[in-house]
């Protein structure tokens, strides 16, 4: 059965077993086609409610993905999920992140504070000893950001980063001795590492050396 339309009739409704076998109807009227099967031929075009519509039904694949209003949000961020579920368990993190920060800006108490940890350093090796008059060598590893040597004796103490440390020679330096109490001190370059020659011809020379990390 064919749906013929004839613009130049003024039919009110659909007119079935006419005697050409095709039903005729007029445009921009709503008409029930009698075959195999009955079907809703929707007029005028634009957007209607539910009631006025052709009904469709998503299919399970379609369900699955998108998920049903009342879905549970996953358990966990990478868990399977449809789309509303998602959602959800986005919008529960963002609720979860909200919940850290404090309630508005401004100088706040340490308990309506984020918290900030202060960076520190620690010592990775080093502390007490005496050189004299033959070298010795302290091993500072990569990972020691800061040295620092004090000369506790009464005696100059030379050292070198570049080879073995000698008085009075290019490429060592003196570490001055203690003096009024208070000791001689140098601090490595930041991040210096490898060996550091130390030599004190004046005789036994007590010193402290600190590598911090």
């Amino acid at each position: 059965m064919v749906a013929r339309y004839h613009p130049d009739t003024d039919w009110t409704s659909a007119v079935a077993g006419t005697d050409d076998g095709h039903v005729v109807f007029t445009p921009n009227v709503n008409a029930t086609v009698s075959g195999t099967s009955d079907a809703t031929i929707v007029g005028p075009l634009g957007s209607r409610s539910a009631a006025t519509s052709v009904s469709t039904t998503a299919s399970t694949e379609d369900v699955a993905r998108t998920g049903i209003v009342t879905e549970t949000a996953p358990a966990t961020d990478t868990a399977s999920s449809g789309l509303n579920g998602r959602l959800q368990r986005i919008a529960q993190r963002i609720t979860s992140l909200i919940a850290l920060l404090p309630a508005s800006l401004g100088a706040k108490a340490s308990s309506g504070s984020l918290s900030v940890a202060n960076s520190f350093m620690t010592a990775a090796a080093g502390g007490d000893g005496s050189v004299g008059n033959s070298n010795e060598t302290i091993t500072v590893a990569t990972t020691v950001q800061i040295v620092e040597f004090f000369n506790l004796s009464a005696n100059v103490i030379w050292a070198s980063w570049t080879g073995t440390a000698t008085a009075s020679t290019a490429g060592s330096f003196p570490i001055p001795p203690l003096a009024s109490n208070t000791a001689g001190y140098y601090s490595g370059p930041p991040g210096a590492s490898g060996s550091l020659s130390i030599i004190a011809p004046g005789g036994a020379s007590a010193f402290t050396c600190n590598l911090w990390s």
